[in-house]
């Protein structure tokens, strides 16, 4: 396992597609499947477990898109600059990726609200 080498994970506990932001959500509303995005979820954190740390933060009912954690912010080493998300349907996301990121040991940066 390469130690300097981490990634941030939440587990799909409360996945799916409920709104439309982005192209690849277009006709794809409550067409996904749970059960499908937990075990790939597995799958893809045992093989990145192999090979590097993984840190996980808590899925937060309500918010489905937590999954998505390489969108939680910009990070260089242990300092973070945290996504402002544009759409309402992630906004709520933005405290529980800031604790995370400072129960963490991390200098966290947030960007204006405009």
């Amino acid at each position: 396992m390469t130690e300097s080498i981490r990634f941030l994970m939440c587990p799909p506990d409360h996945y799916d597609v409920d709104y439309v932001i982005n192209p690849w959500m277009e006709g794809n509303i409550h067409k996904s499947s749970r059960d499908r995005a937990v075990e790939q979820w597995q799958k893809l954190h045992y093989v990145i477990k192999e090979h590097a740390l993984v840190d996980l933060v808590s899925p937060q009912s309500g918010w489905p898109d937590m999954v998505f954690t390489a969108n939680a912010g910009l990070v260089l080493g242990k300092n973070v600059v945290l996504s402002r998300f544009l759409h309402k349907e992630r906004q709520g996301e933005e405290p529980y990726f800031k604790q995370w990121f400072n129960d963490n040991g991390y200098t966290v940066y947030e960007l204006p609200q405009d």
